[in-house]
Parts: C-alpha cells; sequence; structure tokens
C-alpha cells in the first residue's frame, strides 16, 4: 500500500494556521504571509511585532 501512495500528490490550500509559542518564527509569519494564509502565531511574553512603516 504504501509504495501506491508514494505516486500520490495531494494538493490543498492551507486557509488557517493556529500556532504556539513553540511553532512561532519571522520565518514562518513571513512564508504563512506570502502564502496569502491567514494566521495566528501566539508569542512568548517578552516577545513583540513590529511593523515596518
Amino acid at each position: 500500500m504504501k509504495s501506491i501512495l508514494l505516486g500520490i500528490r495531494i494538493i490543498q490550500k492551507i486557509s488557517d494556521v493556529l500556532g504556539d509559542r513553540e511553532f512561532c518564527s519571522v520565518k514562518l509569519a513571513n512564508w504563512l504571509f506570502e502564502q496569502e494564509v491567514q494566521f495566528c502565531l501566539r508569542l512568548k511574553k517578552n516577545e513583540f511585532i513590529q511593523n515596518e512603516d
């Protein structure tokens, strides 16, 4: 069964992502933004977000 499934590729657009503090990173946030995925990433209490403008 495994060898049959290797040739199948399922493509589905992710619509929303909810991430906990362990998964939060600027690189991930930028990638999600570029992919036009809505996201909510929790930050540690000593981390902050600053707009570029």
